[in-house]
C-alpha cells in the first residue's frame, strides 16, 4: 500500500513540474514615478531594462544606470566614472555580476561614438571598452617581424595600396601589446592591428550607436546598431569585431540600422532593424542571409524560445513569428497599431511586448491572440524585462519608458 501511495505521488509530481507555465492574472503598476511626480534629482528617459532574479534588476537611460537589489522598492543610481555620461540604449546582465550596457558617447545628434561598458560586480564599477573594431582585410602571419620592429616595408605598403589604402611616408607603426596589437599612425588615420588565428587583421575603430546587445555566456555577446553594425566579443568583452560593416551606407545606398538581435546559441542568431529587414545567421556572424517578410514596418526587437520558433515587433504594432528559423514568417495580429520595441517570452506560449503610449501586449498561446493591458500609463515603453524563478513559481514582469518611469506587473493574490 506504501509503495502505490509513493508511486502515485511521484507521479503527481512529475506531471506537475512538465506543466506549462501558468502567468496568474494581475495589473500593471507604477514601481517608479516619472521624473515630474518623483522630483528627487534624478532624471531622464529609460531605454531598457534587465532583471536577473526577483531582487536584482538594471534599468538604463539617457546619461543613466539605475540597479535595484529590492526588487524594485528602491533605485540607486551607479556612476560609470567616464569622461561624459555615455547615452544608453541597451543592458543586459547574465547574473547578479556580470553585465554589459551600451549605446553612444556623447556628441551631436544620436551621440559622438559607440559607447561600450562592462562589470563584474554587479555595476559598482563599470569599465569602458574602446577596443572596438570593424576588420577591412587581412594579411599574412609573415609581416608580423615587420611590425615587431616598428618597420612599415615597401612590400606591407603595396598590401594596404590594393585595398585602396595608402600610407604617407609619415605613417609610423607602434607595438601596443606584445605579439598581438599594433597600431599604425598616417596624419589624421588610424589602423589597428590585431592578430588572428591565422592572420593578422588590418582594422579601424568602431564609431556607431549601440542599440541592442546579448551575454551568450561568460566569454561570447553580441551587440547591434546603426549603419548595420553587428558586433561581437569572444574574450569576455575586452575586444569587439565586427562582424557585419559598420561603414556608414554611401550616397544612393540604403542605411539600415539595426535595433534587436536573439541569439538562441552562440552560433546561431537574427539580428532586426529598419524597413522589415530581418538577417540570419548560423555560424557566429561569418556568413549572414537576408530572410524575406511582406512588411516594410522598422523592426525593433526579437525573441527565441529556442533555436527554431521565435517572434519579432516593430512599428505599427507589427509581430512576425516563425517555427522554422525564419524560413517563413507569419504576421500575428497584436492587438494594437502603436509601434512596439520589445519583446520578451517565458516559454513557447506566454510573452509581452511593449511600446509607445504606454502599450503593453500580452499572449498566452504563442501568439495566437494578444490582449492589450490596462498599464495605467500613456508614456511611451522602450524595454521590457521578464524572469521566473527556477521552479516556475514566481514570474515577474518589468517595463521602462520615457520620463524615467518604471512599470512592474503583480499578480493578484
Amino acid at each position: 500500500m506504501k509503495s502505490k501511495f509513493t508511486l502515485c505521488l511521484f507521479i503527481i509530481i512529475a506531471s506537475l513540474s512538465l506543466s506549462p507555465i501558468v502567468w496568474a492574472d494581475g495589473k500593471w503598476q507604477i514601481a517608479r514615478n516619472d521624473d515630474f511626480l518623483r522630483n528627487d534629482g534624478v532624471e531622464g528617459d529609460l531605454t531598457d531594462i534587465s532583471f536577473v532574479d526577483e531582487n536584482n534588476g538594471w534599468a538604463v537611460g539617457i546619461s543613466l544606470i539605475l540597479h535595484t537589489s529590492d526588487g524594485g522598492t528602491t533605485w540607486e543610481v551607479q556612476p560609470t566614472d567616464t569622461e561624459a555620461p555615455p547615452m544608453l540604449w541597451c543592458v543586459y546582465f547574465r547574473d547578479a555580476k556580470y553585465g554589459v550596457v551600451a549605446g553612444a558617447t556623447s556628441g551631436g545628434g544620436f551621440g559622438g561614438g559607440t559607447a561600450l561598458l562592462t562589470t563584474e560586480d554587479g555595476g559598482k564599477t563599470w569599465v569602458q571598452r574602446k577596443d572596438i573594431y570593424a576588420i577591412l582585410f587581412s594579411i599574412g602571419l609573415e609581416f608580423q617581424s615587420d611590425l615587431d620592429n616598428q618597420n612599415i616595408s615597401e612590400e606591407l605598403r603595396q598590401t594596404f595600396k590594393q585595398e585602396e589604402i595608402s600610407l604617407s611616408d609619415r605613417a609610423t607603426v607602434s607595438l601596443e601589446e606584445t605579439g598581438s596589437k599594433w597600431s599604425i599612425a598616417d596624419n589624421r588615420r588610424a589602423y589597428s592591428i590585431i592578430k588572428g588565428e591565422d592572420a593578422l587583421n588590418i582594422c579601424v575603430n568602431v564609431g556607431s550607436r549601440l542599440t541592442g546587445i546579448q551575454m551568450i555566456n561568460e566569454n561570447i555577446s553580441y551587440a547591434v546598431g546603426e549603419s548595420n553594425t553587428v558586433l561581437t566579443t569572444t574574450d569576455g568583452g575586452k575586444t569587439w569585431i565586427s562582424v557585419m560593416t559598420g561603414q556608414r551606407a554611401r550616397v544612393g545606398e540604403t542605411r539600415r540600422n539595426l535595433d534587436g538581435l536573439y541569439f538562441a546559441t552562440p552560433e546561431i542568431g537574427w539580428v532586426v532593424g529598419s524597413f522589415g529587414g530581418i538577417m540570419h545567421t548560423a555560424d557566429g556572424g561569418k556568413n549572414w542571409e537576408t530572410q524575406e517578410v511582406d512588411i516594410a514596418n522598422d523592426l525593433k526587437a526579437a525573441y527565441f524560445v529556442n533555436d527554431k520558433e521565435g517572434w519579432v515587433i516593430g512599428n505599427e504594432g507589427a509581430i512576425l513569428h516563425t517555427t522554422d528559423r525564419g524560413k517563413t514568417w507569419e504576421q500575428q495580429k497584436s492587438d494594437t497599431e502603436d509601434s512596439l520595441h520589445s519583446v520578451v517570452f517565458l516559454d513557447k506560449n506566454i510573452g509581452w511586448a511593449c511600446g509607445d503610449f504606454g502599450t503593453v501586449v500580452h499572449t498566452k498561446d504563442g501568439g495566437k491572440t494578444w490582449k492589450r493591458e490596462d498599464t495605467g500609463t500613456s508614456t511611451n515603453l522602450r524595454g521590457i524585462s521578464v524572469f521566473k524563478t527556477p521552479d516556475g513559481s514566481k514570474q515577474y514582469c518589468w517595463a521602462v519608458g520615457e520620463w524615467g518611469l518604471i512599470i512592474r506587473y503583480v499578480p493578484n493574490e
